[in-house]
């Protein structure tokens, strides 16, 4: 049955991205920073909420609300980068890394599902493709670097995206935020983050700063403890400025 659906799914989700064009997104330096000492460097990689859909710079978006989030919490700096493709999917993270140097990092948040939910993408396949990306970011990440893994946001949250067909794409990212939650307990640094919709808003309103700061802080409340432990401990990156070459 799924995989008669595949088709259609894939029609439909290419038709209304295809119909986004008009939705603001940011069109500035892919980072944001919020001032102090000892900043934690965090790399934002992924597709979806990485994207910052809805408002017009990453400092409204997800870079500069988890800036401030994290900040709060740990009372340190925090230095932010982004990394992302409104296409990307798990079988395409690898490539659309880019080459990045992840040595750098003490966290990398990674926000990945979306598409794969939209087209149908097989528990299966899922598994294969993302625990391959996961552990290629443990294995050339620092020793001390921190993975968070965020869950699929419900796709009927996002305007454009609901009816029947938003159903099923919600069921099937249920289905996958399973499995990627089983898949990171299974590795080393690595912490399965689930993302929820911001309580009480209208589905057919786009994203705003406050659902930024709303998944800043679910993130937030799960980095800052392994960040402060690894900082308790010394472990942590070779110090390097954020910069270098930036991909949308």
């Amino acid at each position: 049955m799924r995989w008669a659906l595949v088709p259609l799914m894939t029609a439909w989700a290419a038709r209304t991205g295809a119909s986004l064009g008009h939705v603001p997104r940011p069109t500035d330096a892919p980072q944001a920073r919020s001032a102090g000492v000892d900043s934690d460097r965090v790399l934002v990689f992924g597709s979806g909420p990485a994207v910052g859909w809805g408002v017009l710079s990453h400092d409204l978006a997800l870079p500069g609300s988890l800036a401030r989030a994290l900040s709060a919490r740990t009372g340190r700096g925090v230095d932010v980068e982004a990394l992302f493709s409104p296409q990307t999917t798990a079988r395409s993270a690898v490539a659309d890394l880019d080459d990045r140097d992840l040595g750098r990092y003490d966290a990398i948040v990674v926000t990945l599902g979306g598409n794969d939910a939209l087209t149908l993408t097989s528990v299966r396949a899922w598994r294969r493709e993302l625990s391959a990306f996961l552990r290629l970011l443990v294995r050339t990440s620092g020793r001390s670097t921190q993975v968070f893994m965020l869950g699929v946001q419900p796709i009927r949250s996002v305007p454009g995206f609901g009816g029947p067909f938003g159903t099923i794409a919600d069921r099937h990212a249920a289905v996958l935020n399973e499995a990627t939650a089983v898949m990171c307990r299974a590795l080393p640094r690595t912490t399965f983050v689930p993302l929820t919709a911001r309580p009480g808003v209208a589905a057919d309103r786009f994203r705003t700063a406050e659902d930024y700061r709303h998944w800043a802080g679910i993130l937030a409340a799960t980095m800052a403890g392994p960040l402060d432990a690894e900082h308790a401990r010394g472990a942590r990156p070779a110090a390097e400025s954020p910069g270098g070459d930036h991909a949308p």
